[in-house]
């Protein structure tokens, strides 16, 4: 089956599953945008994927799309309402690929009823100055229930690999603990991961992420110790030029999606009454700037 497809949201990760679909050749996609764009650009080891595009403003008139793909930050998300919500049919379903922990909720909470589908995705990408750099495969991960075969469905031709876990909960506190609590350590000492050879740099990092992981597993994340010492070794081995979405964002003076990120490690800190200290510094730190 040929499915009807809009991604809304064409930047870092929003051009890696456009290329993806567009190669693959298998649906009928659409591309939305939040400011104009007549290309995308990804370098992927050896291969570099340009095409020109289209972008739409508004959906082809009666055109009823069977999923809306959605690559917008969590503070993009309600800002964007007025232009997606044109997108959807009672029929869409909505995958929203972001981070935080509570994807379904803030979609409701804007009046949505449509069924969504939460999804993480593991593709770290850099922005050059005409291209996205690609430096993996993407890994999206998505709970395994009744709508994991239609995602498998459209995604099984491309070079994305689709995860379907029972476990989601756990997974998107353990991508958001580890992912907060780097980037906020680059932001605040406003380097990559070369900053870690200073042992002041590394112990920041470990307290954030030691701090975020009590929350999420008061949370029921249930993030083991051995999980803990896999995210320690894989930051020991990080190349010095490493960076992180929220380092990018931070230099470039964009807004950072706090309520994705250490904001969202607050606010469950607080409903369960657990202290939090070094997130709410960091996130009083960014806010004084």
């Amino acid at each position: 089956m040929k499915y009807k497809i809009a991604i809304l949201g064409i930047g870092a990760i929003g051009s890696v599953i456009s290329k993806e679909l567009l190669i693959a050749n298998r649906q009928d996609i659409d591309l939305f945008n939040r400011s104009p764009k007549s290309i995308i650009k990804v370098i992927h080891q050896n291969d570099t994927f340009e095409k020109s595009i289209d972008i739409l403003d508004i959906p082809i008139k009666d055109k009823k799309y069977n999923l809306l793909i959605l690559c917008l930050k969590e503070h993009q998300i309600p800002t964007a309402i007025s232009q997606w919500q044109k997108l959807i049919s009672d029929e869409t379903k909505i995958l929203v690929i972001r981070n935080g922990v509570n994807h379904r909720l803030q979609l409701e909470e804007l009046g949505i009823t449509n069924e969504i589908i939460p999804a993480i995705i593991d593709c770290p990408t850099q922005s050059t100055s005409n291209a996205y750099l690609q430096l993996s495969n993407a890994i999206i991960t998505i709970p395994k229930d009744k709508n994991h075969d239609l995602i498998r469905s459209i995604f099984k031709p491309t070079k994305i690999k689709l995860v379907a876990t029972n476990n989601f909960h756990h997974d998107i506190w353990l991508k958001l603990c580890f992912s907060a609590s780097l980037g906020a350590t680059q932001c605040f000492y406003n380097g990559p991961c070369i900053i870690f050879n200073s042992d002041e740099a590394a112990l920041y990092f470990f307290e954030l992420l030691m701090e975020s992981i009590a929350v999420a597993n008061a949370d029921n994340g249930k993030i083991s110790k051995t999980e803990i010492q896999h995210i320690l070794h894989q930051v020991e081995h990080y190349p010095s030029e490493k960076g992180s979405s929220m380092l990018t964002d931070f230099r470039a003076g964009r807004p950072i999606e706090l309520g994705a990120k250490n904001g969202a490690i607050l606010a469950t800190a607080k409903k369960l009454n657990r202290p939090a200290k070094r997130n709410q510094e960091f996130v009083d730190w960014l806010k004084g700037r």
